[in-house]
């Protein structure tokens, strides 16, 4: 109950109180002047029907004024739902939105991953056929070439070893006492396998003689 409604109680009992202490007095009749004519009534009565009238008259006009704002409240309660309602709509939509524009995007960055894998898969298995091809022109040439060779040498009547020899490490040059001995075992090494060809070459001469 708020404050306005318990000092409206409480005078309305001090008000009921007052009337039944004097209620002889206020039920004696006496002349009454309505204005337009004169009677014979009780005044105090008639006083009170008229205050309790104009009090009924207040009470419902605060209710109904009170009844009126609960309307209005309803009223603006259901437009601030309604609103809101939207705005979730709103907001619904625009994140929606914006996932199904992320999902584009990603869905167009994989697409051209995926499209610039293929190109460069594409790429690197022609670049794989076209090195495959000239690789196997190369041992072609290759084998032709050793035919010919072979062909030449059995002409020649050389025998052709069917591996290569290996590498040998070269040895250190060994300097002789102040670089005046060493330089004579270098050159003894250096013109052996020059004098080496030199050797074969004299028997298969005189065999093609």
């Amino acid at each position: 109950m708020t404050i306005r409604t318990v000092l409206l109680v409480f005078l309305s009992a001090i008000a009921a109180l007052f009337a039944v202490v004097n209620w002889q007095a206020i039920m004696a009749v006496v002349p009454v002047n309505l204005l337009f004519t004169q009677i014979n009534a009780p005044l105090g009565l008639i006083l009170i029907v008229a205050f309790g009238a104009l009090w009924l008259f207040v009470l419902v006009w605060a209710l109904m004024q009170q009844a009126s704002v609960v309307v209005e409240l309803r009223r603006a309660y259901k437009e601030v739902h309604a609103n809101k309602m939207l705005a979730e709509n709103a907001e619904k939509s625009r994140v929606l939105e914006a996932r199904t524009a992320l999902e584009d995007a990603v869905n167009r960055v994989e697409e051209k991953m995926a499209e610039r894998t293929n190109t460069i898969a594409q790429a690197q298995t022609e670049r794989t056929a076209a090195l495959k091809s000239a690789l196997e022109g190369l041992v072609g040439e290759v084998k032709l070439l050793r035919a010919q060779v072979e062909t030449i040498a059995q002409k020649a009547e050389i025998k052709i070893p069917e591996e290569l020899p290996a590498a040998s490490e070269p040895e250190p040059e060994k300097k002789g006492f102040f670089g005046l001995f060493g330089n004579s075992k270098k050159e003894e090494a250096e013109a052996a396998p020059a004098a080496a060809p030199a050797q074969e070459a004299a028997p298969a001469s005189e065999t093609a003689r």
